[in-house]
């Protein structure tokens, strides 16, 4: 109803004019003890509402607000902020975003959306570029504080030195080899390292 999308945008505004920085499903669980509601219904109609606040209001584009909501961050206002520098990014410096998508659809091209839940075992490295590989995840802790500090600039220089070692990891080790172990392991790193990626955004969707 237009009713309700009006009364939903004027949300978002006071929202982002505000600087409001709070973690929305939090605040509805909270209103959700006490209303039957469901809560994936609310979360569900807020990221909608939002992509379609994004590209029809603000007027970005369609691929940067959807790489930035498919990755559900709980925050309107860093949901904002994330849009913002991306775009930004994509603007000033495209040569860098696109080694950054290549990277990450080399990755994604792999895994896709799985979510492999096997702990990586560095005694079945057969390669310098498996260990290489795996150095950058552990170079990533820093990620965490540099979302919640919004030191995206940060971020994106890791990504783009973790590109390296990606294209190095493609283009000398084969992955899918018949040892079921090693191969899995394999697909554990690409997975562990497409997940730092996807603290961000989804890649994939930028065009």
């Amino acid at each position: 109803p237009l009713g309700l999308k009006k009364t939903t945008y004027e949300l978002f505004e006071i929202i982002l004019n505000f600087q409001i920085d709070f973690d929305f499903i939090e605040a509805f669980e909270v209103l959700l003890n006490e209303l039957k509601f469901n809560l994936q219904d609310i979360k569900d109609f807020i990221y909608s509402r939002l992509e379609n606040y994004f590209i029809e209001k603000l007027n970005y584009d369609y691929d940067v607000v959807l790489s930035v909501i498919s990755t559900k961050p709980n925050n309107i206002y860093e949901i904002f902020k994330r849009i913002e520098f991306l775009k930004h990014y994509k603007e000033k410096r495209p040569k860098e975003l696109s080694e950054i998508i290549t990277a990450y659809k080399r990755l994604y091209n792999i895994i896709k959306d799985k979510k492999l839940l096997i702990d990586i075992k560095t005694e079945l490295f057969e390669s310098e570029y498996e260990i290489k590989l795996y150095d950058i995840l552990k170079e990533s802790d820093f990620i965490e504080n540099s979302l919640k500090n919004r030191n995206y600039e940060e971020i994106f220089e890791f990504f783009l030195k973790a590109k390296i070692h990606i294209d190095n990891f493609f283009d000398n080790v084969f992955v899918m080899v018949d040892n079921e172990e090693i191969r899995n392991n394999r697909l554990a790193l690409i997975s562990s390292i497409k997940n730092l990626f996807d603290y961000f955004a989804d890649f994939s969707k930028i065009v």
